[in-house]
């Protein structure tokens, strides 16, 4: 089941400008650190980044760009603008390189029996047998590196782990990951800078600085993508017979024959014409609500929230409530969002059921309505 989120043509720079500044936690978090010292805030930044970078389907990204925007303004006044920004850059190196020991020793090494594990790294896809033959490779070759920096972080540092790769030279490999670091380090800071009042320490050309840093950010995080990909797909072609050499995990290609054929099962059941009323108005509704909360946000945005940047506080420009942050069209795009998510969850409490009387297999439902499987047929 597809929603339609519509796209609005604006600036890449604004619109994460405006994402951030209307992002209630991370100015709490702002506002929260602003009396603790730098090397307080880098260890929680740490114990978080650490985290979420151990949640399969959270990229870098955030992370950094978080970092560039927390870090430096807890660390201007003692280092000063540059010795923030190089400070960061360090401390998201090491994040990345400490996230990745843990995927790959604890994750992928000590659970690579767990049949699960294997099967969320895809280890019996193409694609990732492919990029075993890459990753296995004994010296620091282009094709390595490229995998290492530009393919997902955690199924790619599990992988390693399933495989038992000897841990300093892939980390030895990732380390040029810090061409993907600057960028999006530089791009929360300068969304901070810019968004400083003008009483304070202006700095007038962030907001141009910010806007190359973003392009800059986009170009190469496409480009270690596209060159990751790239290398894989040659290798499926060009070693064809290596790849189809490799020998299937027989455990996770058991699990997920049976998982297929309960995915069949489910939308069989579930197709549009065996559907009740009561289960078609739920996807309608669930369908409509969400198409009005996106797109008042997108075309009415301005009458939805007021305005808000990073530097601001609740105390003093939310009168001490953050619910003051919406306005009536806001909670409009809030309610509607919520009846949304109400109704898909009613749908697929419904459907778990039809599953169970029609398959006598219960036992994998919630499974099977929740993993990648599902989302991959929809």
């Amino acid at each position: 089941m597809y929603f339609y989120h519509g796209k609005k043509k604006q600036c890449f720079s604004q619109y994460i400008h405006t994402f951030y500044s209307q992002l209630y936690a991370l100015q709490r978090l702002i506002e929260s650190t602003k009396d603790m010292t730098l090397t307080v805030v880098t260890i929680l930044m740490f114990i978080v980044g650490i985290m979420l970078f151990l949640l399969p389907p959270v990229p870098g990204f955030p992370i950094y760009l978080t970092s560039g925007i927390i870090l430096v303004n807890s660390g201007l006044p003692q280092l000063g603008l540059m010795g923030s920004i190089c400070y960061t850059i360090s401390f998201a190196l090491l994040l990345k390189i400490s996230a990745c020991t843990i995927q790959q020793k604890i994750i992928g090494e000590r659970m690579c029996d767990s049949i699960s594990v294997r099967q969320m790294v895809g280890i019996n896809s193409q694609p990732m047998r492919a990029a075993k033959l890459v990753l296995s490779e004994p010296k620091f070759s282009v094709g390595k590196i490229m995998c290492l920096v530009g393919l997902p972080d955690w199924p790619t540092s599990v992988l390693c782990g399933v495989m038992r790769l000897d841990l300093i030279p892939v980390i030895l490999a990732t380390l040029p990951v810090v061409i993907v670091i600057v960028p999006v380090v530089l791009t929360g800071t300068f969304i901070y800078l810019d968004s400083l009042p003008e009483q304070d320490e202006a700095y007038p050309w962030a907001a141009t600085a910010l806007g190359v840093c973003v392009s800059t950010s986009a170009v190469i995080q496409v480009a270690t993508l596209t060159s990751a990909t790239y290398i894989v797909e040659r290798t499926m072609s060009e070693r064809k017979l290596e790849v189809d050499g490799l020998e299937l995990d027989t455990e996770v290609e058991e699990a997920d024959e049976y998982l297929n054929s309960e995915t069949q099962s489910f939308y069989e059941i579930n197709s549009w014409d065996k559907l009740s009323r009561g289960s078609k108005s739920l996807l309608i509704m669930a369908l409509f609500s969400m198409i009005l909360s996106v797109h008042t946000v997108l075309l009415f945005e301005s009458r939805c929230f007021v305005e808000y940047e990073l530097t601001y506080t609740i105390t003093e420009h939310l009168g001490g409530n953050v619910l003051n942050f919406l306005k009536p069209l806001g909670w409009v795009a809030i309610i509607s969002f919520c009846l949304s998510y109400m109704c898909m969850f009613a749908f697929n409490h419904g459907a778990k059921v039809g599953v169970v009387a029609g398959t006598k297999s219960g036992s994998q439902v919630s499974q099977l309505l929740y993993s990648p499987y599902c989302t991959e047929h929809s």
